[in-house]
C-alpha cells in the first residue's frame, strides 16, 4: 500500500543520508520490517539529490499527497511519513485538494470544534436533522451507502441545492441556491491564493446564493455573526483589511506539529478498492453538462482489474460482476487494465452505478454476476442513457 511505500522511500533515505532518525517507536519498528524495492531506491536516490552516476545534485524537491492519499483512511500515517522525507531532504510538502476552496474554508475555521464533530462521524452516528449545502450525498460523499442510510433514517434533511434530483430523494425540504456562477465570491487556491469573482448573470427563479439563504436561516433562528449584506463583507471580515497574503502566509502551514504513531499492519487478503472521482461527475454542475457527459473520456465506472487477478478469479474482460463492500454492492462490467496493482480492484465513485459501495478505499469481493443482476444492469444503463 502507499504507506509501505513511503515507508521503503523514507527506510531507503536514511540510508543515503546516513542518518538516524528521530521517530516515533512503531514508525522505527515498521522500517526495520520493510524492505526496500530498487524502483522506490531510484526514487529515494533522485529525492536526495544522487545522479545515476552517484554524483551529488542540488535538486529543488517537493512532496505531494493528492486526492487518492485524502482517501486513504490511513492518510495521517501517510502525512506524517511524507512529513518526515521532507525533513531528511529539505522538501517542501503540500496537499492537492478535491475542491477549489478547501484551503479557504480551512482559514474560516470551518473546522469541528473540541465537541463538534466531521462530516464522517455525522454520518456514522447518523444525526436527527441535516442541513445540506449544494451536494447530493451518495455521489459527492465519500462512503455513498452510508451517507444514503443516515439520510434515509433523518427525521429532517433540508438541502439547499440548485437542482432537484433522485439523489436528493430522502430530502424533507429543497431550497432553491444559485450555482457559484450566479453569485459574488472568492476563492482561494491550494497555494493561498485569493481570486474574487462577481456573478455573471442574475439568480434564476425564486433561487438565492447560498450564503443569503444561510443567513436568512441564522436569523431566523437568533444566530448571531450572520449580519452581512455581501460576499464582499465576508471577506472584508476575514482579513480584516490587512493583505490576503500576509494572512494566509501567517495563519497556513502544512507542517505537522509532531509526527503521529504509524500502525504496523499486516496486508490483508483479498482485494481491495481503489477508487476515484472522474473529473466530469466530481460536482453537480458537471454531472448535468450534456458535452461533457457525452465526451469519450466520460466513461461508466467498471471493475478494472489486472490480467493475473482476472485469471484468479475466472473473470474475463466484458464479464458482468457484482462489486460488494460494506454491505452493499453494485453491478459492474469488467474491464482489464494492468496498469491497476495487483490485490486492487479500481472502481470509480460519484456515478449512480457505484452509489451503493462503501469508501472509496477499502476492502472488497469482486463475483460473477447472475442473469438476473445481468438484466437490473442492463436496465440501469437503459434509464441512464
Amino acid at each position: 500500500d502507499m504507506v509501505n511505500v513511503l515507508g521503503q522511500i523514507l527506510k531507503a533515505m536514511s540510508g543515503l543520508q546516513k542518518l538516524s532518525l528521530c521517530l516515533p517507536p512503531t514508525l522505527n519498528k515498521l522500517l526495520e520490517e520493510i524492505q526496500v524495492r530498487p524502483n522506490t531506491q531510484k526514487i529515494a536516490e533522485c529525492l536526495a539529490g544522487i545522479s545515476e552516476d552517484l554524483i551529488l545534485i542540488a535538486p529543488k524537491v517537493g512532496i505531494f499527497l493528492g486526492n487518492m492519499a485524502l482517501s486513504d483512511p490511513r492518510f495521517t500515517e501517510m502525512y506524517s511519513m511524507a512529513e518526515a522525507i521532507g525533513g531528511i531532504t529539505g522538501a517542501k510538502g503540500g496537499i492537492l485538494p478535491p475542491a477549489a476552496n478547501s484551503t479557504g474554508m480551512h482559514l474560516m475555521g470551518v473546522m469541528p470544534s473540541a465537541t463538534g464533530m466531521h462530516a464522517r462521524a455525522m454520518l456514522e452516528v447518523p444525526r436527527k436533522a441535516y442541513l445540506l449545502l449544494n451536494i447530493e450525498p451518495e455521489l459527492d460523499c465519500q462512503h455513498a451507502a452510508l451517507a444514503s442510510a443516515a439520510m434515509a433514517k433523518a427525521e429532517c434533511v433540508i438541502a439547499l441545492t440548485a437542482y432537484k434530483s433522485p439523489a436528493l430523494e430522502n430530502a424533507d425540504i429543497l431550497l432553491p441556491i444559485t450555482p457559484f456562477t450566479e453569485t459574488s465570491g472568492t476563492f482561494m487556491s491550494m497555494e493561498g491564493r485569493v481570486q474574487s469573482f462577481q456573478a455573471v448573470t442574475r439568480p434564476l427563479g425564486e433561487a438565492r446564493p447560498g450564503w443569503k439563504v444561510l443567513r436568512v436561516l441564522a436569523n431566523t433562528l437568533g444566530l448571531s455573526g450572520f449580519d452581512f449584506n455581501s460576499s464582499e463583507e465576508v471577506k472584508n471580515a476575514i482579513f480584516n483589511g490587512e493583505k490576503p497574503s500576509a494572512v494566509v502566509w501567517r495563519s497556513l502551514n502544512n507542517n505537522l506539529k509532531e509526527l503521529v504513531e504509524i500502525q504496523v499492519n499486516i496486508k490483508k487478503e483479498g482485494l481491495q478498492r481503489i477508487g476515484e472521482v472522474p473529473q466530469y461527475e466530481s460536482d453537480p454542475i458537471v454531472r448535468r453538462s450534456s458535452p461533457l457527459q457525452k465526451t469519450k473520456y466520460n466513461i461508466r465506472p467498471m471493475a478494472r482489474m489486472r490480467a493475473e487477478q482476472l485469471a484468479e478469479l475466472g473473470l474475463q474482460d466484458g464479464d458482468i460482476v457484482v462489486a460488494r463492500q460494506d454491505k452493499g454492492s453494485a453491478v459492474l462490467k469488467v474491464r482489464l487494465d494492468n496498469h491497476v496493482a495487483k490485490g486492487c480492484v479500481r472502481v470509480a465513485a460519484a456515478h449512480p452505478l457505484t452509489a451503493g459501495l462503501g469508501d472509496l478505499m477499502g476492502d472488497i469481493t469482486i463475483e460473477k454476476a447472475t442473469a438476473e443482476q445481468v438484466a437490473i444492469y442492463e436496465k440501469q444503463l437503459t434509464e441512464m442513457a
